[in-house]
Order: structure tokens, then sequence, then C-alpha cells
């Protein structure tokens, strides 16, 4: 740097600290949906992220789904689309962080058969074990789960940089 000219050093000056170009389009890439809901409209600041989705339609649909179960009080949509309930009828999704498949603790594996006990049973005694104790999710963990839908949704646009 030294034994460089004013005019040397004046273009790898200018060359070193020219602003870099970016493409403006490349703001669509990291572009994501976020759905908010606000159970009451009066308190303007407590909105509550549902879900960050790909696109518009989908976070439509979360909107939709939501607005059509409190219609019709069909169970299923809230099985197809609340990810709170996608071990509920595959419980191969019920795995820890090694992979292991959560199974029914040997507390609730102790069957009367002679009473006519059954797997059932175990289910339904699994509202003893809570799934933080021994990580299965009986039939009583997911009743305990609420399914108050109602209020207001906004979609917001929001952009991932990662």
């Amino acid at each position: 740097m030294a034994n460089l000219t004013p005019q040397e050093k004046r273009q790898y000056l200018l060359a070193k600290y020219n602003k870099r170009d970016y493409n403006i389009s490349d703001v669509e890439l990291c572009k994501k949906y976020a759905v908010y809901l606000n159970r009451a409209i009066d308190k303007l600041k407590d909105w509550t992220l549902v879900c960050v989705c790909d696109n518009e339609e989908q976070a439509k649909k979360e909107i939709l789904w939501r607005k059509k179960y409190h219609e019709t009080n069909d169970g299923d949509l809230v099985l197809d689309n609340d990810k709170r309930f996608e071990t509920f009828r595959d419980e191969t999704k019920n795995v820890d962080q090694n992979g292991n498949t959560y199974e029914p603790g040997s507390e609730l594996m102790k069957i009367d058969y002679n009473r006519g006990g059954n797997m059932l049973e175990v289910l339904a005694n699994s509202a003893n074990a809570l799934p933080a104790a021994n990580g299965f999710r009986g039939i009583a963990h997911y009743s305990g789960i609420e399914l108050d839908y109602v209020g207001f949704y906004k979609i917001d646009v929001i952009y991932e940089v990662s």
C-alpha cells in the first residue's frame, strides 16, 4: 500500500469500500407468511403466532379449516390439520430425539385380563402418566388439547434470513 500512487490508492479504496450489489428479487426467496390469532380484538397487542407458511394459499388454508371446523364441528378437520394431533393417527411419529418410538410405560401395562382388561384400558389410564414423564401420548393427552380457534386472524409477510 505504501508503494502505490495516490491514484492507485484511490482506486484501491473505492474498490474496497464499494457497496456490494444485491438483487432485489432475491427477497422473494426468503418470503414467508405468518398467521396470527387474536381471541379478543379489543386487545390489539395480543396476537399469537399460529404458524408460518411458505405461501399465501397455505396461510389462508390454515384459517379456513379452523373456520370450517367451527361451522361443522367435524373433528377430522382437526386431526388432519392441527400439528398437535399428528401422532394421534400415526403413532410412528411419536418418537424421541434418538428416533425411538414411545411406548406405554410399565405402570400402564399392568392389565388384569381376568377382569376383561385390554389395550383400551391402558389408553384410558394414560391420564395417570403425562407425556413428559414417559413420552407416551395416550387418549387422555389428546383430550386435554384445547380446540378454541375462535377469534380474529391476520396474515403478515415475514422474511426468513438464515
